[in-house]
Protein backbone atom coordinates (compact mmCIF):
# COMPACT_ATOMS: atom_id res chain seq x y z
CA UNK A 1 0.00 0.00 0.00
CA UNK A 2 1.59 3.44 -1.09
CA UNK A 3 1.90 6.19 1.55
CA UNK A 4 2.44 9.95 0.40
CA UNK A 5 4.89 11.77 2.36
CA UNK A 6 5.80 15.79 2.16
CA UNK A 7 9.40 16.99 1.93
CA UNK A 8 9.24 20.68 2.78
CA UNK A 9 12.96 21.13 1.94
CA UNK A 10 12.42 20.14 -1.92
CA UNK A 11 8.97 21.48 -2.09
CA UNK A 12 7.49 17.47 -3.64
CA UNK A 13 5.61 14.82 -2.36
CA UNK A 14 7.79 11.88 -2.33
CA UNK A 15 5.72 8.40 -2.23
CA UNK A 16 7.24 5.52 -0.38
CA UNK A 17 5.78 2.12 -0.64
CA UNK A 18 5.74 -1.11 2.14
CA UNK A 19 8.33 -3.45 1.74
CA UNK A 20 6.04 -6.16 0.24
CA UNK A 21 4.93 -4.02 -2.42
CA UNK A 22 8.72 -3.24 -3.70
CA UNK A 23 9.41 -6.75 -3.72
CA UNK A 24 6.42 -7.38 -6.10
CA UNK A 25 7.67 -4.96 -8.20
CA UNK A 26 11.60 -6.04 -8.43
CA UNK A 27 9.78 -9.51 -9.04
CA UNK A 28 7.61 -8.21 -11.59
CA UNK A 29 10.14 -6.82 -13.12
CA UNK A 30 12.46 -9.44 -13.54
CA UNK A 31 10.15 -12.34 -14.74
CA UNK A 32 8.75 -10.05 -17.58
CA UNK A 33 12.52 -9.93 -18.93
CA UNK A 34 12.78 -11.94 -21.96
CA UNK A 35 16.29 -13.03 -21.11
CA UNK A 36 15.06 -14.16 -17.78
CA UNK A 37 12.42 -16.20 -19.11
CA UNK A 38 15.01 -17.67 -21.44
CA UNK A 39 17.08 -18.88 -18.83
CA UNK A 40 13.67 -20.29 -16.70
CA UNK A 41 12.39 -22.31 -19.89
CA UNK A 42 15.79 -23.55 -20.16
CA UNK A 43 16.34 -25.11 -16.21
CA UNK A 44 12.48 -26.28 -16.36
CA UNK A 45 13.36 -28.13 -19.89
CA UNK A 46 16.77 -29.67 -18.27
CA UNK A 47 14.60 -31.05 -15.19
CA UNK A 48 11.53 -31.88 -16.83
CA UNK A 49 9.09 -29.49 -15.61
CA UNK A 50 6.81 -28.23 -17.85
CA UNK A 51 7.88 -25.04 -19.75
CA UNK A 52 4.99 -23.06 -18.49
CA UNK A 53 5.03 -25.20 -14.88
CA UNK A 54 3.53 -27.31 -13.15
CA UNK A 55 -0.74 -26.87 -14.10
CA UNK A 56 -1.22 -27.64 -9.79
CA UNK A 57 0.08 -29.24 -6.90
CA UNK A 58 -0.51 -32.81 -7.31
CA UNK A 59 1.25 -32.54 -10.67
CA UNK A 60 4.80 -30.83 -8.61
CA UNK A 61 4.17 -33.64 -5.87
CA UNK A 62 4.60 -36.55 -9.01
CA UNK A 63 7.94 -34.53 -10.05
CA UNK A 64 9.24 -34.24 -6.88
CA UNK A 65 8.91 -38.05 -5.68
CA UNK A 66 10.43 -38.85 -9.39
CA UNK A 67 13.56 -36.41 -8.21
CA UNK A 68 14.18 -38.23 -4.64
CA UNK A 69 13.56 -41.43 -5.94
CA UNK A 70 16.52 -40.21 -8.83
CA UNK A 71 18.82 -38.90 -5.51
CA UNK A 72 18.48 -41.68 -3.60
CA UNK A 73 19.27 -44.01 -6.50
CA UNK A 74 22.23 -42.17 -7.22
CA UNK A 75 23.76 -43.56 -3.72
CA UNK A 76 23.97 -47.26 -4.91
CA UNK A 77 25.51 -46.22 -8.06
CA UNK A 78 28.31 -48.18 -8.98
CA UNK A 79 30.40 -44.95 -10.09
CA UNK A 80 29.31 -43.63 -5.92
CA UNK A 81 30.79 -46.60 -4.50
CA UNK A 82 34.20 -46.52 -6.08
CA UNK A 83 33.96 -43.05 -5.37
CA UNK A 84 33.14 -43.86 -1.82
CA UNK A 85 36.18 -46.31 -1.51
CA UNK A 86 38.43 -43.47 -2.57
CA UNK A 87 37.20 -41.35 -0.13
CA UNK A 88 37.32 -42.83 2.59
CA UNK A 89 41.20 -43.44 1.92
CA UNK A 90 42.03 -39.92 1.39
CA UNK A 91 39.92 -39.03 4.62
CA UNK A 92 43.16 -41.03 6.50
CA UNK A 93 45.34 -39.07 4.54
CA UNK A 94 44.15 -35.49 3.88
CA UNK A 95 40.93 -34.71 5.58
CA UNK A 96 40.38 -31.24 4.50
CA UNK A 97 40.75 -32.42 0.58
CA UNK A 98 38.67 -35.18 2.14
CA UNK A 99 35.47 -32.84 2.45
CA UNK A 100 36.42 -30.93 -0.52
CA UNK A 101 36.07 -33.95 -2.43
CA UNK A 102 32.99 -34.89 -0.79
CA UNK A 103 31.41 -31.84 -1.38
CA UNK A 104 31.96 -32.44 -5.03
CA UNK A 105 30.21 -35.52 -4.88
CA UNK A 106 27.45 -34.15 -3.21
CA UNK A 107 26.39 -31.58 -5.31
CA UNK A 108 25.90 -34.54 -7.95
CA UNK A 109 22.94 -35.64 -6.69
CA UNK A 110 19.90 -34.99 -8.80
CA UNK A 111 18.15 -32.86 -5.83
CA UNK A 112 21.19 -31.11 -4.72
CA UNK A 113 21.92 -30.36 -8.45
CA UNK A 114 18.40 -28.67 -8.70
CA UNK A 115 18.71 -25.94 -5.60
CA UNK A 116 22.02 -25.55 -7.02
CA UNK A 117 21.16 -24.16 -10.58
CA UNK A 118 17.90 -22.41 -9.00
CA UNK A 119 21.00 -20.37 -6.65
CA UNK A 120 22.57 -20.40 -9.75
CA UNK A 121 19.96 -18.62 -11.49
CA UNK A 122 19.75 -16.06 -8.24
CA UNK A 123 22.96 -15.36 -8.35
CA UNK A 124 23.23 -14.48 -11.92
CA UNK A 125 20.55 -11.57 -12.22
CA UNK A 126 21.10 -10.82 -8.23
CA UNK A 127 18.02 -9.93 -6.68
CA UNK A 128 18.47 -9.84 -2.97
CA UNK A 129 19.32 -13.35 -1.29
CA UNK A 130 15.40 -13.87 0.04
CA UNK A 131 14.17 -14.23 -3.19
CA UNK A 132 15.58 -17.69 -3.42
CA UNK A 133 12.25 -19.29 -2.47
CA UNK A 134 9.69 -16.71 -4.26
CA UNK A 135 12.16 -17.66 -7.16
CA UNK A 136 11.84 -21.48 -6.99
CA UNK A 137 8.28 -21.00 -6.67
CA UNK A 138 7.85 -19.30 -10.21
CA UNK A 139 10.48 -21.94 -11.95
CA UNK A 140 7.20 -24.36 -10.34
CA UNK A 141 4.25 -22.60 -11.49
CA UNK A 142 5.03 -19.66 -13.37
CA UNK A 143 3.54 -17.08 -11.49
CA UNK A 144 4.95 -15.03 -8.64
CA UNK A 145 3.99 -16.82 -4.78
CA UNK A 146 2.59 -13.48 -2.61
CA UNK A 147 2.92 -16.29 -0.09
CA UNK A 148 6.85 -16.91 -0.76
CA UNK A 149 7.34 -13.20 -1.45
CA UNK A 150 9.49 -12.07 0.87
CA UNK A 151 7.39 -9.02 2.93
CA UNK A 152 10.40 -7.57 4.61
CA UNK A 153 14.48 -7.75 3.49
CA UNK A 154 15.62 -8.63 6.63
CA UNK A 155 15.19 -11.31 8.66
CA UNK A 156 16.04 -12.53 12.74
CA UNK A 157 16.99 -15.45 13.86
CA UNK A 158 18.12 -18.19 16.77
CA UNK A 159 20.94 -20.27 17.74
CA UNK A 160 19.26 -23.98 16.55
CA UNK A 161 18.37 -24.76 20.78
CA UNK A 162 16.93 -21.68 21.95
CA UNK A 163 14.22 -21.49 23.87
CA UNK A 164 12.76 -18.77 26.09
CA UNK A 165 15.44 -16.69 28.07
CA UNK A 166 18.35 -19.27 27.20
CA UNK A 167 19.26 -18.17 23.55
CA UNK A 168 23.15 -17.70 23.11
CA UNK A 169 22.39 -14.84 20.12
CA UNK A 170 19.84 -13.41 18.50
CA UNK A 171 20.74 -12.65 15.13
CA UNK A 172 19.70 -9.85 12.18
CA UNK A 173 20.61 -9.82 8.68
CA UNK A 174 19.48 -7.36 6.18
CA UNK A 175 19.47 -8.41 2.35
CA UNK A 176 19.46 -5.51 0.67
CA UNK A 177 20.11 -1.69 2.00
CA UNK A 178 17.31 -0.95 4.55
CA UNK A 179 15.22 2.03 4.18
CA UNK A 180 14.90 4.11 7.48
CA UNK A 181 11.65 2.79 8.03
CA UNK A 182 12.43 -0.88 7.55
CA UNK A 183 15.58 -0.52 10.05
CA UNK A 184 12.89 1.49 12.25
CA UNK A 185 10.61 -2.02 12.21
CA UNK A 186 13.96 -4.31 12.43
CA UNK A 187 14.56 -2.68 15.51
CA UNK A 188 10.66 -2.93 17.11
CA UNK A 189 10.97 -7.01 16.11
CA UNK A 190 14.78 -7.25 17.53
CA UNK A 191 13.20 -5.65 21.14
CA UNK A 192 10.67 -8.12 21.11
CA UNK A 193 13.29 -10.97 20.74
CA UNK A 194 15.98 -10.22 23.03
CA UNK A 195 12.89 -9.74 25.57
CA UNK A 196 11.74 -13.18 25.12
CA UNK A 197 14.99 -15.34 24.36
CA UNK A 198 17.75 -13.55 25.54
CA UNK A 199 18.79 -14.34 29.46
CA UNK A 200 17.41 -10.72 31.31
CA UNK A 201 20.61 -10.31 33.12
CA UNK A 202 22.72 -9.87 30.79
CA UNK A 203 21.48 -6.77 29.52
CA UNK A 204 21.10 -5.33 32.65
CA UNK A 205 23.56 -1.81 32.96
CA UNK A 206 25.71 -2.83 36.23
CA UNK A 207 26.91 1.15 36.69
CA UNK A 208 24.08 2.08 37.71
CA UNK A 209 24.05 -0.06 40.52
CA UNK A 210 28.12 0.63 40.98
CA UNK A 211 30.92 1.56 39.51
CA UNK A 212 32.23 -1.94 38.75
CA UNK A 213 36.14 -0.91 38.50
CA UNK A 214 35.59 0.34 41.95
CA UNK A 215 33.45 -2.40 43.17
CA UNK A 216 35.55 -5.06 41.98
CA UNK A 217 39.14 -3.07 43.82
CA UNK A 218 37.03 -3.24 46.97
CA UNK A 219 36.06 -7.20 46.52
CA UNK A 220 40.11 -7.96 45.95
CA UNK A 221 41.02 -5.99 49.72
CA UNK A 222 38.24 -7.29 51.43
CA UNK A 223 39.40 -11.09 50.69
CA UNK A 224 42.49 -9.78 52.40
CA UNK A 225 40.39 -9.19 55.40
CA UNK A 226 42.18 -10.08 58.89
CA UNK A 227 41.70 -9.75 62.66
CA UNK A 228 44.42 -11.78 64.70
CA UNK A 229 45.41 -10.93 68.32
CA UNK A 230 49.00 -11.86 68.89
CA UNK A 231 50.50 -12.29 72.72
CA UNK A 232 53.72 -10.54 73.00
CA UNK A 233 56.03 -10.56 75.98
CA UNK A 234 57.26 -6.97 77.25
CA UNK A 235 60.51 -5.61 77.20
CA UNK A 236 61.77 -7.03 80.77
CA UNK A 237 60.24 -10.65 79.49
CA UNK A 238 62.27 -10.17 76.15
CA UNK A 239 65.35 -9.85 78.06
CA UNK A 240 64.99 -12.21 80.42
CA UNK A 241 64.82 -14.72 77.87
CA UNK A 242 67.80 -13.12 76.61
CA UNK A 243 69.96 -13.48 79.14
CA UNK A 244 68.53 -16.46 80.95
CA UNK A 245 67.21 -18.72 78.40
CA UNK A 246 63.76 -19.98 77.73
CA UNK A 247 62.89 -22.04 80.83
CA UNK A 248 64.08 -18.94 82.86
CA UNK A 249 61.38 -17.07 80.35
CA UNK A 250 58.60 -19.29 81.37
CA UNK A 251 59.01 -19.34 85.13
CA UNK A 252 58.95 -15.27 85.15
CA UNK A 253 56.03 -15.32 82.62
CA UNK A 254 54.12 -17.88 84.58
CA UNK A 255 54.80 -14.87 87.45
CA UNK A 256 54.60 -12.10 86.11
CA UNK A 257 51.33 -12.44 84.04
CA UNK A 258 50.49 -8.95 83.67
CA UNK A 259 53.52 -8.58 81.42
CA UNK A 260 52.23 -10.24 78.58
CA UNK A 261 51.24 -7.22 75.89
CA UNK A 262 48.07 -8.33 73.56
CA UNK A 263 49.10 -6.87 70.26
CA UNK A 264 46.14 -6.51 67.58
CA UNK A 265 46.59 -7.39 63.71
CA UNK A 266 43.60 -6.16 61.71
CA UNK A 267 42.85 -5.53 58.62
CA UNK A 268 38.89 -4.67 58.23
CA UNK A 269 35.96 -3.01 55.97
CA UNK A 270 36.75 0.06 58.58
CA UNK A 271 40.50 0.08 57.13
CA UNK A 272 39.18 -0.67 53.18
CA UNK A 273 35.87 2.45 53.41
CA UNK A 274 39.11 4.81 54.88
CA UNK A 275 41.41 3.47 51.97
CA UNK A 276 38.72 3.79 49.35
CA UNK A 277 36.53 6.90 50.83
CA UNK A 278 37.98 8.46 53.27
CA UNK A 279 36.07 7.46 56.00
CA UNK A 280 36.08 4.38 58.67
CA UNK A 281 32.26 5.15 58.68
CA UNK A 282 31.48 4.19 55.24
CA UNK A 283 32.29 0.31 56.20
CA UNK A 284 28.38 -1.02 56.32
CA UNK A 285 28.66 0.67 52.43
CA UNK A 286 31.85 -1.18 51.46
CA UNK A 287 30.31 -4.34 52.76
CA UNK A 288 26.81 -3.80 50.82
CA UNK A 289 29.24 -2.99 47.31
CA UNK A 290 30.89 -6.76 48.67
CA UNK A 291 27.96 -8.59 49.03
CA UNK A 292 26.00 -6.78 46.19
CA UNK A 293 28.90 -8.01 43.43
CA UNK A 294 28.92 -11.13 44.69
CA UNK A 295 25.18 -11.73 44.19
CA UNK A 296 25.05 -10.01 40.72
CA UNK A 297 27.62 -12.75 39.60
CA UNK A 298 25.60 -15.06 40.42
CA UNK A 299 22.92 -13.47 38.87
CA UNK A 300 24.14 -13.06 35.29
CA UNK A 301 25.80 -15.92 35.16
CA UNK A 302 24.21 -18.93 36.56
CA UNK A 303 22.12 -21.32 33.77
CA UNK A 304 18.31 -19.85 33.72
CA UNK A 305 16.18 -22.62 34.22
Amino acid sequence: MKKIAKNKKLKMKIHTISTGSKNLDTMKLLVSWDKFRGDVSQLREKYSIPLKGFPNSNEFKKWDKKLCRASDAFWETKDYRNKRKKLLLLREKDYRQFLVEQDLINKEVPINKFNQSIKDLLNEYNPPYNFLDALRMYIYYNKISMIFLPSTNFSLSLNPEARKGTAKWVEIRAYTRLTEEEIRNAMIILREFQKHYLPPQLTEDIRKHQDIDKAIAIEKEMRRRIKKTYQKPDWYLQQVRKKYGEEEFERVKKLNPTRIEKEIIKYTSKEIAKKFFGSSKKAGLVRQIYSRLQKERVKRFRKTM
